[in-house]
């Protein structure tokens, strides 16, 4: 069926792009173990591998994921967060089993079976995937991975412990409805933060709007979600297209400093410092950039290209070797 809907062809060159995708990932594992050999029991703390793993080339995008959950979490966390994960993946399946066993066929053991069997899906996934480091993916996870536990417990009345207070029940249930609310409310704060500034950002795409427009839109992209180093990048690209080299480099500068392991980040902070003739500035961009992106060969020719026409409009004072040309050669 699959060959009658899409032909030889197409399949033929999604399983070649796999060969080429799946040695990248090989890359990324490699990288993610040498990571986690260096703080084996701890880790290096949450989301650190995004600054520590080289970027790379990944069809027409520059990505620095694992791309591997499970490896991801080793060289976040470290052993101990690994234990910590397979022992509340033992649990719930311990959990989904009882259940599974003691559920007769009905309306709760297919409930059961969906959510757990979306909830595996999802796990089996990560290993070759960062599914769970997208916010929507790891709170569908939860929703199903609960579903599959709760569901025994559906349609079943509320049993009474005669032996606590007849207010004890009440206290907790507001304890826990406070607690469920602050965390419900901060979760909402950095959705609607972040959607708001998406909103900015995709009218900022609008080719009908102005070049001060877009300017102003993606502004107010990076005053809703500062921390999102995408929006700075962005403002100096149209900062760039303006000639403004000095609010272009302010912008690139917070970007870099957001995620300094991006390597075209440093790429388009050494070109705003190479426009505002910051040559020493640019040059070391530049090999930043080369050093993060090793699939960047073209990198590495700006380099020498800008060597040499730091030569050109400073040429030296006195004869013999040149240690500038000498550099770029």
């Amino acid at each position: 069926a699959l060959l009658a809907l899409a032909g030889l062809t197409p399949l033929m060159n999604r399983f070649a792009a796999g060969v080429e995708a799946e040695a990248l990932r090989v890359s990324f594992w490699t990288t993610a173990l040498e990571i986690f050999s260096e703080s084996p029991i701890l880790g290096t703390g949450f989301f650190a591998h995004e600054q520590l793993t080289p970027a790379r080339i990944e069809f027409p995008m520059l990505v620095n994921a694992t791309h591997n959950d499970w490896l991801n979490l080793l060289a976040d966390a470290g052993l101990a967060g690994g234990a910590a994960a397979i022992l509340a993946l033992t649990s719930w399946v311990r959990l989904v089993v009882g259940a599974a066993k003691r559920l007769p066929p009905g309306r709760r053991r297919a409930l059961l079976a969906g959510g757990a069997g979306a909830a595996a899906a999802l796990l089996s996934a990560s290993l070759v995937e960062f599914d769970l480091q997208v916010q929507a993916n790891l709170w569908t996870f939860a929703a199903v991975a609960g579903l599959a536990i709760g569901a025994p417990y559906l349609d079943r009345p509320v049993a009474v412990n005669s032996q606590l207070s007849p207010n004890a029940g009440s206290a907790q249930a507001r304890r826990t409805g406070v607690a469920i609310s602050v965390a419900a409310l901060l979760l909402f704060s950095g959705a609607l933060r972040a959607g708001v500034a998406e909103l900015y950002g995709d009218r900022a795409t609008d080719p009908k709007r102005s070049r001060s427009q877009r300017l102003a839109d993606l502004e107010s992209a990076t005053a809703w979600d500062p921390e999102n180093s995408h929006w700075h990048f962005l403002v100096a690209q149209e900062h760039l297209a303006r000639n403004e080299s000095l609010k272009a480099i302010a912008a690139l500068s917070k970007s870099c400093a957001q995620e300094p392991r991006r390597g075209s980040h440093h790429a388009e902070l050494a070109r705003a410092h190479l426009n505002a003739q910051h040559w020493d500035r640019a040059v070391a961009e530049l090999r930043n950039a080369q050093a993060l992106s090793p699939y960047f060969p073209d990198e590495l020719l700006r380099v020498v290209a800008l060597l040499l026409e730091r030569r050109a409009l400073s040429p030296p004072s006195s004869t013999g070797p040149d240690p500038v040309l000498e550099t770029a050669l």
